[in-house]
């Protein structure tokens, strides 16, 4: 099903296996696969039961013993923890007893009846974590009779629905009859020198029976029985999403209240508040084992080691708001989509230039590819894209088709799974879940995750050698010095330097891959120096490092242009009376294109004669590239910075909030580019001058509080463990074949 926008279709939630079945049915003795969720609460007022799930088949193992915290706000956070699986019989009985514990609990504190569930939720006894030691007294709970007593006998209690002994009142939910909406209260004591003839907190009322007489029209019958201290509770919550703790210590006074036990109907007598308390977060728990089983299903289905959690957060749209999400994924991936792609189709390609490539490379990782690779692989199924609403959730039932969704309006999830999509959330999915194998695996595990999603990439990448002179190699012996490698081959140096001003044959085709090569490993570099930066000011540190001024500063500092074959004229121009060795003086210009193509090409001209091993080229150009992602290599555009400018031909204008102007004026001449570019540095320089903060301040403090000092090796060796070999195909037909050493670790499936 499509929305009205062609950019929204509706599909189905992926239902794990292990959460399939319902349990509910079961009449005879059956073994389960149990777990124990044991609860730890970080506030000692508070606390919680643990309970023992029941599964009719396993969770994956990478769940076992594994934890995750739920954020309770104010301060407060319970861990729970998932102990390893136990087999435990169940008998008709007690299953009967489970169900109808569901219908008096669960129904009651989830405000919804549940479904059949595929599994069992059952307290087990205070302090025990063994799932032997179920509390069935409270599963199983019978009212005690009520009794006959006289209206005086302190020792008896009368509810609105019973008469009991003050002694076998152990706790309980409460229904209160003195208000218009349905309000339960958890019971969690007998105040035994309280009555309703206490005095009231509020001076508007002399007593308790005053207050309910005048407030609620509600006159005592048992003014002289102590009160009840209960609290009130409220609906269920997401407590998977991060709390503010600015609120932590804030008064709890109001948290309890005190009830005269007539106006409370009594439900389940042995209900204490620890077990309600983990009732009320069960959903949250179980939901996110949910997730966390849809990320091991789909790992098992591409057959690719990675651990859960890292698949999880690369399903997890930031839309879902729990503190993580796959935007750093994404931003990693999509970088080493571009070069997988762009090696793969200089492999298909051999004879093709720079336009045609990528073209090709565009048409591959556009949002719509990638969306219809989701799709076709079924992994659109696993996309969480929306925040975790507990009051539409239920135990996960399958949903048999779209045909019932015809009528529903919005956007939002159906109750049994159904939801809408944008094309780009599974565009951006793709491309986290192979940022995912990079940081948890490898390189290779990406290629191969891309090869399982339909990409189908070359195992080997063969690559022509074009032919050059011996006097052209003559010219570029020096380069090696400077570049701190020697090629084996060295018609690809000359091919690199030579622009398509003096040859046909150009350095096109390595400008093209150079490109994706950089990109990829300066983002990695990136990806790993800053690990606790945020996608957005990440993506600002790669726009600054990766660009055509600072690649043409990299190539004249290194004194590349000298050995660039061409029929130009503009680059002596350009270099006239320009320092080369400080970057100031080329931020607000536009320098050649060839110029920032050396370093494009050069890179792709490494790849080719290391015969594919990131690993070499990385150590070659890094030290060549420095400093990277620094305040010194920092040139944010100017355009970028400003906030809602307005333009005109050579100036650049912005509205202060006091309504005054501060425009900036460019001086480029005709183009157009550079004329917006210059104008909005001028304007930023008199915002600046005015007192106003600098936009890029909060990238450069960023870079400076992060504690970075030396980029993770491990997620640069994983990037960096890339083993599609290059072959080069010489030009006299003879086929030299360049393997980089293969990794001794292993990327298939466990």
């Amino acid at each position: 099903m499509t929305s009205d926008s062609d950019d929204m279709n509706m599909y189905e939630t992926i239902i794990p296996d292990v959460f399939q079945g319902q349990l509910g049915v079961v009449s005879e003795n059956l073994t389960f696969h149990t777990y124990v969720l044991s609860f730890s609460s970080s506030d000692d007022r508070f606390s919680y039961r643990n309970f023992a799930l029941f599964l009719s088949s396993k969770l994956d193992a990478s769940l076992e013993n594994g934890s995750f915290e739920l954020d309770l706000g104010r301060g407060r956070n319970v861990v729970v923890r998932l102990g390893s699986m136990q087999n435990i019989s169940l008998d008709g009985d007690k299953v009967a007893a489970i169900n109808q514990f569901y219908e008096n609990v669960f129904a009651t504190l989830w405000r919804r009846r549940p479904h059949l569930q595929p599994y069992f939720l059952l307290p087990l006894l205070p302090g025990k974590i063994n799932v032997l030691d179920v509390d069935w007294k409270c599963v199983q709970s019978l009212t005690p009779p009520s009794i006959v007593s006289d209206s005086d006998d302190q020792s008896v209690l009368h509810f609105a629905n019973y008469s009991l002994r003050a002694t076998d009142v152990k706790g309980g939910l409460i229904l209160t009859k003195h208000t218009s909406e349905t309000v339960f209260h958890s019971l969690l004591g007998v105040l035994k020198e309280t009555t309703a003839q206490s005095p009231f907190s509020n001076p508007k009322y002399s007593t308790y029976s005053d207050y309910f007489l005048k407030r609620h029209n509600m006159k005592l019958q048992y003014p002289a029985q102590p009160l009840l201290k209960v609290k009130m509770l409220g609906d269920v919550q997401n407590y998977l999403l991060p709390r503010s703790t600015d609120m932590s210590g804030t008064s709890h006074s109001k948290s309890t209240i005190e009830l005269p036990p007539e106006l409370c109907i009594l439900l389940e007598p042995e209900l204490d508040y620890s077990v309600v308390a983990s009732v009320m977060v069960l959903p949250s728990v179980i939901y996110r084992l949910e997730c966390l089983s849809s990320a091991a299903q789909l790992t098992k289905l591409v057959g690719i080691h990675i651990s859960t959690t890292m698949m999880l957060m690369a399903l997890t749209s930031a839309s879902c708001n729990e503190g993580f999400s796959l935007e750093r994924l994404e931003f990693l991936g999509d970088s080493f989509l571009k070069f997988a792609l762009s090696l793969h189709l200089v492999s298909e390609y051999p004879e093709q230039q720079e336009g045609f490539l990528s073209q090709r490379r565009e048409e591959q990782i556009s949002n719509s590819n990638l969306h219809r690779l989701g799709v076709q692989t079924g992994l659109v199924t696993y996309i969480r894209d929306g925040q975790f609403e507990p009051k539409d959730w239920i135990a996960p039932v399958p949903c048999s088709s779209l045909a019932s969704h015809e009528k529903i309006l919005g956007r939002k999830l159906c109750d049994k799974g159904h939801r809408w999509l944008r094309r780009k959330s599974v565009a951006d999915v793709m491309e986290a879940i192979i940022g995912a194998y990079i940081t948890d695996n490898s390189a290779d595990a990406a290629y191969h995750f891309m090869n399982w999603a339909g990409f189908k990439l070359v195992d080997r990448c063969l690559v022509p050698v074009f032919s050059c002179q011996a006097s052209e190699v003559d010219d570029i012996c020096n380069l090696e010095k400077i570049i701190g490698y020697t090629f084996r081959n060295k018609c690809f140096l000359v091919e690199a330097f030579t622009h398509a001003s003096s040859s046909v044959r150009s350095y096109q085709r390595l400008e093209y891959l150079g490109d994706a090569v950089l990109d990829y490993l300066i983002v990695l570099h990136l990806y790993a120096s800053y690990p606790s930066l945020q996608p957005g000011l990440l993506n600002d540190l790669k726009v600054a490092t990766v660009n055509n001024v600072w690649f043409a500063f990299v190539a004249v500092r290194h004194n590349f242009h000298k050995y660039l074959r061409h029929k130009l004229k503009e680059i002596d121009k350009y270099l006239l009376n320009k320092n080369v060795q400080c970057f100031e003086d080329w931020q607000l210009e536009q320098p050649p294109k060839c110029l920032s193509d050396l370093v494009e090409s050069l890179a792709g001209a490494l790849l080719f004669d290391t015969g594919g091993n990131l690993e070499q080229v990385w150590s070659i150009l890094e030290p060549l590239l420095r400093p990277i992602a620094s305040p010194e290599s920092l040139a944010l555009h100017p355009v970028q910075e400003l906030s809602a400018p307005s333009y005109n031909v050579g100036t650049c204008s912005v509205t202060l909030a006091d309504g005054g102007l501060v425009t900036g004026q460019g001086s480029g001449g005709a183009n157009k580019k550079l004329l917006k570019k210059q104008s909005s540095a001028d304007a930023l320089e008199k915002l600046k001058a005015l007192g106003f903060q600098h936009p890029r301040h909060e990238l450069l403090h960023a870079i400076r509080v992060e504690t970075h000092i030396e980029a993770s090796k491990v997620i640069i060796n994983n990037g960096l463990r890339f083993s599609v070999p290059i072959v080069t195909q010489c030009m006299e037909s003879e086929l030299a074949s360049f393997v980089p050493p293969m990794s001794s670790s292993s990327s298939s499936a466990e």
